[in-house]
């Protein structure tokens, strides 16, 4: 489902929510999987990245596409998933994942799209492992 790893300032900017004066740090790649940490003691962010094995579908134009999980230690957030089409989604439309034959449906605004319950979340990240 999902392959290389890089990410930008740019794009962890928009995850994180929060500008930071450093670059993230790579803490290593794992299978499909990169993990990345920015940010100093108190404001830490720490995200698995991946973008998709392949892409499917008729765009003409399509900016980034990946999945992440983050953790924001000022915000105590654990295991928040996103996904980012790199297109925008219809308005009020949800967007289907399949994991290993487990469905589940996210809400969608822009170009993102989430769990609309922790517990979902945790399920989704679990079903990822």
């Amino acid at each position: 489902m999902i392959v290389r790893a890089s990410i930008s300032l740019a794009v962890l900017l928009v995850i994180a929510g929060t500008a930071f004066a450093e670059e993230p740090k790579t803490l290593g790649a794992f299978e499909k999987w990169a993990a990345y940490a920015a940010g100093s003691k108190g404001q830490l962010v720490c995200y698995v990245y991946a973008e998709p094995l392949k892409e499917a579908g008729d765009y003409s134009k399509r900016g980034a596409a990946y999945v992440q999980v983050a953790n924001r230690q000022k915000d105590k957030v654990k295991g928040e998933l996103s996904v980012t089409a790199g297109y925008g989604y219809k308005p009020d439309s949800d967007a289907d994942v399949d994991i290993d034959g487990t469905a589940f449906s996210l809400f969608t605004k822009g170009e993102g799209a989430w769990a609309r319950d922790s517990k979902t979340e945790a399920e989704i990240v679990k079903a990822m492992k």
